[in-house]
């Protein structure tokens, strides 16, 4: 009878060590882990997705188009007045003063 236990057991610590060696925990956590990065990626580019998607509803509106105009090419609309305005020149040093 303490034959047949020793077998028993004997053969579950090799079952165990061949499941181990078959199926590692640490690739299951690591896995874990990637999904749980790749999940945070995907909910950014998700958030990103509507901030743009709400970027091109408001260029495709007049007042969008407008904006854009001013801002990236300098365009006004007709008959009003564009005002540049440049950055102060240095001053310069009088003589004999540092």
């Amino acid at each position: 009878m303490r034959r047949a236990w020793l077998v028993v057991v004997a053969s579950a610590m090799a079952g165990g060590a061949l499941l181990a060696g078959e199926f590692p925990l640490h690739q299951v956590f690591g896995l874990r882990r990637q999904a749980q990065l790749v999940e945070a990626s995907l909910r950014a580019t998700r958030a990103q997705n509507r901030s743009l998607e709400a970027e091109v509803a408001s260029l495709r509106t007049k007042q969008g188009i407008e904006m854009a105009a001013r801002q990236f090419y300098g365009l006004v609309p007709s008959g009003a007045k564009a005002v540049v305005v440049l950055p102060a020149l240095p001053r310069e040093r009088k003589s004999g003063s540092k």
